[in-house]
């Protein structure tokens, strides 16, 4: 491959300015059809608006008084779109995709229990997203209603290979179903298992697989979490706003400001 041939598929960027380090990179490793087309971003990196296969890099690290650098933060994002058959796109159907990830979660080391979290026409989610949530997905709608039902899946820490063994089958399974499927409505995560076990202190939940289920905002999602108790697998259909308490992983129930709490 020629020098010309390289730059045409790849996007190299860095700074060094006052002792803060900064590289990142872009590749497209499958382009459209009859498509070359490439646009230069602020932060030096190629978008290719074509593309159907792309992956970007990018990390910073800055120094310490001491003038050592500290532990930098980066990541790592793979792009795949596929082609859909017959050019048609049909909603998630969540039975057939349930009936293969349940059966996973029923050990004898897993607890389970039911939860709702949901929030009303007039609930006010600024004013109370710094105190009460983690996280909040809201639609473009004229009021603040929103709901996400499912069960919550937990096992204890000292179940950790339990655990990876878990999230590694139904990562698995999830990932063989968009393959197969690549008709229906979805988002899927890669490398949400690695992702998530990383924050071994914090209390971290993050989704793995969205699936639109029907008109006027309706999902359902697949999510990893884990905390120094534990770690958890939610399995939740959610409509209109997305809300993600604090208290995640020990709420049975919050509905507005009124919550009840699993028992221990």
């Amino acid at each position: 491959m020629t020098q010309s041939e390289f730059e045409h598929i790849a996007g190299h960027f860095e700074s060094h300015s006052h002792g803060t380090d900064t590289i990142t990179y872009s590749l497209c490793l499958k382009n459209g059809e009859d498509s070359n087309a490439r646009i230069k971003a602020n932060d030096g990196t190629m978008v290719y608006p074509k593309a159907l296969e792309t992956v970007f890099f990018n990390f910073t690290a800055s120094p310490k008084p001491c003038g050592k650098h500290i532990r930098g933060f980066g990541t790592l994002e793979y792009n795949k779109r596929l082609p859909l058959p017959g050019g048609k796109s049909y909603y998630f159907d969540k039975q057939p995709y349930l009936d293969r990830i349940t059966p996973v979660l029923k050990r004898k080391d897993i607890k389970s229990w039911s939860f709702k979290w949901a929030q009303s026409d007039d609930y006010d989610i600024d004013a109370h997203h710094d105190k009460e949530f983690d996280s909040a997905t809201r639609v473009q709608l004229p009021k603040n209603a929103g709901q996400t039902v499912g069960t919550m899946y937990f096992i204890p820490r000292e179940k950790a290979r339990l655990a990876e063994e878990i999230f590694t089958a139904i990562d698995s399974i999830t990932l063989n179903y968009t393959e197969t499927h690549p008709e229906q409505v979805f988002t899927y995560t890669y490398n949400k298992k690695e992702y998530v076990m990383q924050y071994t202190e914090s209390s971290v939940i993050s989704t793995l697989f969205n699936g639109t289920t029907g008109k006027d905002h309706t999902e359902t999602r697949v999510l990893f979490g884990i905390t120094p108790r534990g770690y958890y697998v939610a399995i939740a259909d959610t409509e209109n706003n997305y809300c993600v308490p604090k208290e995640w992983y020990v709420l049975k129930s919050f509905v507005d400001d009124k919550k009840e709490y699993i028992k221990k």
